[in-house]
C-alpha cells in the first residue's frame, strides 16, 4: 500500500502543474484505478468521473492534519488542496495558486523551496494521497 501512495503523490504533484483538468486526469494510471472508474467508458466521461472522485475525497476529510509542525483543519487542507489542484481558483497559474496555499497554510516557505520535488508541496500532497488510498474504491496491484 505505501508505493501506491507515493505513485498517487506522484501524480497529484504532476495536477498542481496543470490543474485537475479532466482531459488530463484519465492519463493518470493511479488515480483512475483508485477512482474505479470503468475502463470502458469514453476518455472525456473518464476524466469528469476522477475529477469528481478528486472532489469528494477531498471533501470527506474531518478532523486535524499534522503538516510543517503545524495543526491544520480539513475545512483548511480541504480549501488548499481545491486551491492547489486548480478545482478552485480557475485561470491562475501554478505559482500563484502554491502562493496562496502558502499564506492559506500559514507556512513560511518560498515558492522554490515548496516545490521541490522533495519539497513541502510533496509532503503536503501525501496527506491526500494517503487519505485517497485509505479510502479508495478499489486498487489493484
Amino acid at each position: 500500500m505505501e508505493y501506491t501512495t507515493e505513485f498517487v503523490t506522484d501524480e497529484l504533484k504532476k495536477l498542481v502543474g496543470w490543474g485537475a483538468c479532466p482531459k488530463r486526469l484519465p492519463y493518470l494510471p493511479h488515480l483512475r484505478r483508485l477512482s474505479g472508474v470503468d475502463e470502458e467508458v469514453s476518455p472525456v466521461t473518464m476524466g469528469y468521473l476522477i475529477r469528481r472522485f478528486l472532489v469528494e475525497r477531498i471533501d470527506s476529510m474531518t478532523g486535524t492534519y499534522q503538516f510543517a509542525g503545524q495543526e491544520i483543519q480539513a475545512h483548511t487542507m480541504n480549501r488548499a488542496f481545491k486551491l492547489l489542484l486548480m478545482i478552485e481558483g480557475k485561470d491562475c497559474s501554478a505559482v500563484k495558486r502554491r502562493g496562496r496555499v502558502i499564506i492559506l497554510l500559514g507556512s513560511y516557505f518560498s515558492i522554490e523551496a515548496w516545490r521541490r520535488a522533495h519539497g513541502p508541496e510533496r509532503d503536503f500532497l501525501r496527506i491526500l494521497a494517503d487519505h485517497m488510498v485509505s479510502s479508495g474504491i478499489a486498487l489493484p496491484a
